[in-house]
């Protein structure tokens, strides 16, 4: 592919050099309090983005060493040892036709690109070869040309491309945290389930307690009010699509409903007759991390099942050799051992639950040690939204994986995070931090938050406060000192 006089100076000559690929906050779009949208040079085609230092240097150099091969004269104020070094970098190019070439090895001479080209030149190859990645553009470029920076230059672009941020696969994971476990039923997790319409109920509503997992429930028949009105329970918002928040009471919800349809031989018109049967067995199964059912942590004894009833396995066993029924006393001091050793047992369980929850953070760290990251995104900051809906597609191939960019406003104490539209719209919605990866821009245009989303401080502010879906400093304090 060749490029005319033409397409070379189609374009206003860039200042975008960089000494080196920078760490991806350097790239934010800053929405600062000065605002710099007034700036002429600042457009997509123009990206003003200032030269580092030894980028200059490397431009005088070359500046240097088109002079020396054109007069033969030494630079002034170059001592011996400077002028060695100097004629030794000099004698990797010459010049031919008034024009800088590069030396190669195997005789493919490159030729020294001014700057006013360079740009045009990375555009060209990046985005008339279909995207390719850094390696194939560097490849393409240095088998012609040769400027310093070049593969640097050629990592900002492909960094910055559009196309190739929002249709990327990259996946992040949050850092794990163990939750605070406190008493028997200090907290809840809540979730609802949407099963088939079948006696008039539709929703089944599933609570787990954090230390025992104890399975409550309750069928509903209309999701609207029902549970604030009977039961005093609010729906606290959490993040969309984030499995992780809520994954406690989620990940018993596959098992419960594949035992329920089993229960009722996959005719779903009679699952509501079948669901109690279910969550009493939920109750009585015992926990591998525990070794215990959520039934016998609760009540501090073994349940009853028909076959205790048919086999007598559930009498108490006999202290006496010679048989005869216990005492009242005797059977007093036995409860009376049993409560006890009550909160030795809870706190047990405590431990195994803890001990448990630190080993799944262990598992999960290791498989996933290059893709935990937080990153702890300040306010102002441009993101990319992965598009988590399309994952159980077919097609999802051809779909972008991410959209956006949009602008972080506001991060909850929960971890989620408040987004806007860049042209201002403010997203109802919280987004999970592992949805969001940075977005690289090419303009270092400035504008400010407030003038984005038009609103004053004051609004702002009421906003944020809105935004907060966890429980404050307060709650969190109070209920340490209860557990």
């Amino acid at each position: 592919m060749s490029l005319s006089s033409q397409d070379h100076h189609s374009l206003p000559p860039p200042a975008y050099h960089w000494a080196s690929l920078l760490p991806p906050a350097s790239f934010y779009l800053a929405f600062s309090a000065t605002a710099d949208a007034n700036n002429p040079s600042n457009t997509p085609d123009n990206p003003a983005i200032p030269w580092s230092v030894k980028a200059q240097a490397c431009e005088a150099k070359i500046e240097m060493i088109r002079a020396f091969l054109a007069t033969r004269e030494r630079p002034p104020d170059l001592t011996d040892a400077q002028y060695s070094s100097f004629f030794n970098s000099a004698s990797h190019f010459f010049l031919l036709d008034d024009n800088l070439w590069h030396r190669e090895l195997h005789g493919r001479h490159q030729l020294v690109i001014d700057e006013s080209k360079q740009y045009c030149l990375i555009k060209e190859v990046h985005d008339n070869l279909r995207h390719k990645g850094v390696f194939m553009v560097c490849t393409r470029l240095l088998l012609r040309f040769w400027w310093p920076l070049l593969v640097e230059d050629v990592k900002w672009y492909v960094c910055t491309c559009h196309e190739c941020q929002i249709r990327q696969t990259q996946k992040l994971h949050i850092p794990p945290t163990v939750p605070m476990i406190g008493g028997l039923f200090h907290k809840a997790h809540i979730d609802m389930m949407l099963m088939p319409k079948a006696g008039g109920y539709h929703y089944i509503v599933q609570a787990h307690c954090a230390l025992t997992s104890y399975p409550k429930w309750r069928m509903l028949r209309a999701e609207n009010n029902a549970l604030a009105m009977q039961y005093h329970i609010h729906h606290i918002r959490i993040s969309p699509y984030n499995s992780q928040a809520n994954g406690i009471v989620e990940r018993h919800h596959y098992d419960v409903c594949e035992a329920i349809m089993k229960s009722c031989e996959n005719d779903d018109c009679h699952w509501h007759t079948v669901v109690h049967s279910v969550f009493w067995a939920e109750q009585v199964t015992i926990l591998k991390s525990t070794g215990l059912s959520p039934y016998f942590m609760v009540h501090g004894v073994e349940p009853l099942f028909p076959f205790d009833l048919a086999e007598a396995t559930f009498l108490l066993p006999l202290s006496r050799d010679d048989a005869t029924p216990l005492t009242t006393t005797e059977l007093i001091a036995w409860h009376a051992c049993q409560l006890q050793k009550r909160q030795d047992d809870l706190d047990q369980v405590r431990g195994n639950v803890l001990r448990t929850c630190f080993q799944s953070i262990q598992q999960f760290e290791a498989a996933f040690q290059h893709r935990i990251k937080d990153h702890n995104f300040a306010p102002s900051t441009l993101m990319l939204v992965r598009n988590s809906r399309i994952e159980k597609e077919l097609n999802r191939k051809t779909k972008p994986q991410y959209t956006g960019p949009m602008v972080i406003l506001h991060r909850t104490t929960g971890g989620s995070y408040l987004l806007a539209e860049l042209d201002g719209s403010i997203s109802k919605l919280r987004f999970a931090a592992f949805r969001l990866l940075p977005y690289h821009p090419r303009s270092q245009t400035h504008a400010t938050v407030t003038c984005i989303t038009g609103l004053d401080d004051e609004e702002l502010d009421h906003l944020l406060e809105e935004a907060e879906d966890d429980p404050t400093d307060d709650d969190v304090e109070a209920f340490s000192m209860d557990s």
